[in-house]
This record gives C-alpha cells, structure tokens and sequence, in this order.
C-alpha cells in the first residue's frame, strides 16, 4: 500500500511511457545479449510513434486502455505517406507497437491485447540468391583496380564460407586451424547469434587469404573497412 501511494513499482499506463521504459531496459543489455543496432531500430521507432501522437493526435501521450483498430491504421497511414517509408520498415514499427501491448498486458495494464489477431503485412521478398552462372561469371570477369578486386574477394569468401560482413572483418588468424588431415577450418562465434561456428576452407577462400597474407594489419585476416559494405 505503501509503494502504490507513493508511486513506487508502478507501471506505465500511458504508450510512449511504457516505451521509455522498454527502451531504458534494453539500452541496459547492450553490449551484454543486445546489439546497438537494434537499440537504434527501437529509438527509430519510439520517434515515429512519438511523431504519429503529437501530430496526428494533438497530445503528447495517450493512454494504453484508448489503444484500438483506428490508431493502428491511422499508424500505419502515417507511416506509409507522411514518413514515406518502405513496406518492410513499416512492418517492422507496426510490430514493435504490437510489442508494447504485449507487454502491457504481462504487467497487468491491460486486459486484453487489443491487436492480438492483427498481423503487419510482411512484404513480398525477392529471392537474393545467386545463380550459379552469376558466381561464374562474377569470378571470371577480370577486374584491374586493385580496391575492386579487394571487394570482389571479400564478397566471394563470405560466399564460400558464410561468413558475414560482421564476422569476415572481425575474422582472426588464430581463428584458422589445421586439422590432422590436412585440412583448414575456421572456428568463430558468429556476432549476430552468439554461437561457434566451424566452416572448411576450400580452395578459393584458402587462395584468397594466400593473396592477402602480406597486406594484414595486426592479427586480422584481411583488412577489412570498417565502414563500408560488400
């Protein structure tokens, strides 16, 4: 009774307060079983939110119990016109605000989440692999500018071995190991999932890191940009 009088240990009952408040826990984890970049996604989509409510609504704030039909579509308008943004960005604010009752309703602020049985439409994905007379083709073509060449064996080891941009500028020479039959593997744990990963070197990826042997900088494989993609 105490707590409750003096407000302590209790819940956001208004939208963009529980966001805060999502956002604050999870500023925390970074670093620990959260990335920046999903941190960042997250602030993206509370300044939408926060945009959506003060110009579309008039308010600075609006109460989880007034949440329904009309402002999710009316969300989701904004964002397709006045923000302009690409359908798969729009599922993914529309989601995080799915999220957020959600958890209204584990904290016992809501009865019922009031879009339990709405689904952002997720767009239509066009199919990103490569053919195989593509890779050909990519492998043959010659190149003369020495920074082209670079990018085009960057890109043709991550394909070979799986490896992401995040993890191929991270890859270590103590990462490459010898097996008993001659072989060589990579051994990393994966940035994104946190998990090892065992890959074995053919022979394309072991002759492009043959001809980059001479150019590395420390105990990093390649040399890689740290900004920048393939």
């Amino acid at each position: 009774m105490k707590n409750a009088v003096m407000g302590v240990g209790l819940k956001p009952l208004t939208l963009l307060a529980l966001f805060r408040e999502h956002n604050e826990e999870f500023k925390k984890r970074v670093g620990i079983d959260r990335i920046q970049e999903t941190y960042d996604s997250y602030l993206r989509s509370y300044k939408h939110l926060s945009a959506f409510i003060r110009e579309k609504k008039g308010v600075e704030d609006v109460t989880l119990r007034s949440l329904d039909r009309v402002f999710y579509d009316d969300f989701e308008i904004f964002l397709r016109t006045d923000r302009n943004l690409k359908p798969k960005s729009v599922h993914e604010h529309l989601y995080r605000l799915k999220k957020l009752t959600m958890r209204a309703v584990s904290q016992g602020t809501l009865r019922r989440d009031p879009y339990c049985r709405l689904h952002p439409e997720l767009p239509k994905r066009k199919s990103r692999h490569m053919k195989l007379e593509d890779l050909k083709t990519l492998m043959t073509t010659p190149v003369e500018k020495p920074q082209l060449q670079f990018v085009r064996d960057m890109f043709l080891f991550s394909t070979f071995t799986g490896l992401a941009y995040a993890d191929l500028k991270r890859l270590k020479t103590s990462d490459i190991t010898q097996s008993e039959d001659g072989a060589w593997w990579i051994h990393i744990r994966r940035q994104k999932t946190d998990t090892l990963s065992s890959v074995r070197l053919l022979d394309i990826p072991l002759r492009i890191i043959e001809k980059y042997r001479n150019q590395r900088q420390g105990d990093n494989v390649f040399n890689v940009y740290r900004r920048g993609y393939f």
